[in-house]
């Protein structure tokens, strides 16, 4: 274990101290420490071609435990404020832990270790900020860059180095550089991650209190440390402009964004373009959203051979994501990663009843190829796709808000380039409840439905399936609640393969420094995604007890 990387823990509070007497306020420290305890029984227990194998085909992912004690510090001083994150995980039994063992095991090793994940100081002196070591940045709505946690599927990126910002009255600028730090363990799968020293510099140059709205002008260049070639250094400087007028006039808001971009990849220099409207309209009751996307080779894919992306991870294999552009879909819905993207979308919404039910309607159409635009590589000229996807649903709050009932549902429908026409690739029929019914002043009853009538169609195969979850359960407030979950998949029609998945989810205030989180059981994985950010679960079985202290 590397105990030595929490040594800059004991220099940030060697400074504060030595510090205190310069400053008139008193020093503000805080602590949030998480403990987790979880054992991952066999997750799929079908027969395989694979010998000694279980079903998903990897060996070292069954029957193993995780010690997992996280703590966060953060301490105020005057105007200088710090923080930081030490991560301490220790794995055992059921895995080789130096080596892959195989065809089908995923990459990467597991690993005890102590680290000094995140360390922030930042101090301000009157217009300017400077802060030092890890921290978060996006630029514009994230299209240049989006180094940022999105701790639902595993994304856990920081900027290790400085930025010096100043604000004025009517202006704002802000310069910073560093190396990426990506989180050592992977918390999906558990593989620890090696630190990446892919290289990261930007400038956010922005004017504000214009009558017409605030303009910004950013820009980001970025080395990996990985290149494609041995021989040739990996690049890519991507730019971009946004000017936001949330109050054009009285019923008018508008964000709009023009990006550019040019890569350097294997030797080969290429370029991409990106543009971003938003727009927000008021009509008496009705309110609309419309919303615009077009990327030209310009989007994350998973061939690292055509992106920005960065380094691959040790985890995973796959290449760091430093860019997250709008996908102008729900933000729980499978998005392909396209070399270009067309895609618009309009909600229209209502309120009704003196604002106790919003009732809406949505409607997307996009078109993505899946290739990117290249002369170099004539043969990936067109694999393109069509979608459209069409949903409504209603809100109803009652009861004084606490109570709840939200139904939606709708029909999706994508077509792929078949040669001279476009055929059948999937759809995706779906309805959700969420239901919160208040039983007394600190009971409720809570009732969520999630289910999906999917199709995919594999050359002249279509497969029907199911798939969803549902969770019911009881809560008392300042107690905590207990919630039953039954999931279902039946995309797998292999022998011996899960179709029904069961697990109980505890969760109790202990006081209010000490809270309780449990869940035992089966859990169904796959594909998870977070505002375009997707990750493949594997399924779940096992246990996990989570304690989170707050001082």
């Amino acid at each position: 274990m590397r105990t030595r990387r929490l040594l800059p823990v004991a220099m940030v509070a060697l400074i504060s101290s030595s510090t205190s007497s310069v400053f008139a306020d008193e020093p503000n420290v805080s602590f949030t420490n998480t403990s987790v305890v979880e054992y991952r029984l066999d997750n799929d227990t079908r027969a395989s071609p694979l010998a000694d194998r279980d079903g998903n085909g990897i060996r070292d992912d069954d029957d193993y435990g995780l010690l997992l004690n996280r703590l966060n510090i953060t301490g105020t001083l005057g105007d200088l404020q710090t923080s930081a994150r030490i991560d301490a995980f220790h794995l055992f039994n059921g895995f080789d832990a130096t080596e892959p063992d195989g065809a089908g095991d995923l990459p990467g090793t597991y690993r005890s270790d102590i680290v000094l994940e995140r360390l922030n100081v930042r101090y301000k002196l009157d217009d300017w900020t400077l802060q030092i070591g890890d921290f978060p940045r996006q630029l514009g709505r994230g299209i240049v860059l989006s180094v940022r946690d999105v701790a639902d599927v595993g994304r856990d990126l920081a900027i290790r180095g400085g930025e010096i910002a100043w604000r004025g009255e009517r202006a704002d600028l802000a310069v910073f550089g560093g190396v990426m730090n990506t989180a050592n363990l992977d918390s999906i799968s558990h593989r620890y991650d090696e630190d990446v020293r892919d290289i990261v510099t930007g400038i956010d140059i922005g004017t504000r209190s214009l009558s017409f709205g605030d303009i910004h002008v950013f820009a980001s260049w970025l080395k990996p440390e990985v290149s494609v070639l041995d021989t040739e250094d990996d690049w890519s400087l991507s730019g971009g402009a946004s000017l936001d007028m949330p109050a054009l006039t009285d019923w008018l808001g508008v964000y709009i964004e023009l990006d550019a971009q040019t890569r350097r990849i294997a030797g080969n220099e290429r370029t991409g373009f990106a543009a971003y409207l938003q727009s927000d309209l008021v009509f008496g009751d009705w309110t609309a959203l419309v919303e615009g996307v077009w990327l030209d080779g310009f989007k994350p894919t998973e061939s690292r051979t055509f992106t920005q992306n960065g380094s691959p991870s040790t985890g995973t294999q796959s290449s760091f994501q430093y860019n997250n552009p709008p996908t102008a879909e729900r933000i729980d819905q499978e998005v392909l990663a396209a070399g270009s993207t067309a895609a618009g979308r309009i909600r229209i919404e209502r309120y009704f009843f003196e604002p106790s039910v919003l009732a809406y309607i949505n409607g997307l159409y996009r078109h993505d190829n899946l290739a990117i635009r290249d002369d170099a590589f004539p043969d990936l000229a067109s694999n393109e796709e069509r979608t459209w996807h069409a949903y409504a649903g209603v809100e109803w709050a009652f009861q004084n808000h606490r109570s709840r009932l939200n139904v939606s549902g709708g029909f999706r429908d994508t077509d792929r380039d078949g040669g001279p026409d476009f055929e059948d690739l999937k759809t995706l029929g779906h309805f959700e409840i969420d239901y919160l019914q208040s039983l007394s002043q600190k009971t409720s009853m809570h009732l969520q439905v999630f289910h999906e009538n999917r199709t995919l169609t594999d050359t002249s195969t279509t497969n029907h399936y199911v798939r969803g979850s549902s969770l019911f359960g009881f809560e008392v407030s300042q107690l905590g609640g207990l919630t039953f979950e039954l999931g279902y998949d039946t995309q797998d029609t292999s022998e011996g393969a899960p179709t029904v998945f069961f697990a109980g989810i505890l969760v109790w205030e202990l006081s209010e420094v000490f809270r309780l989180r449990a869940i035992g059981g089966t859990q169904r994985g796959g594909i998870k995604c977070v505002a375009g950010v997707c990750r493949d679960f594997p399924d779940f079985a096992g246990g996990r007890l989570e304690l989170i202290s707050r001082f």
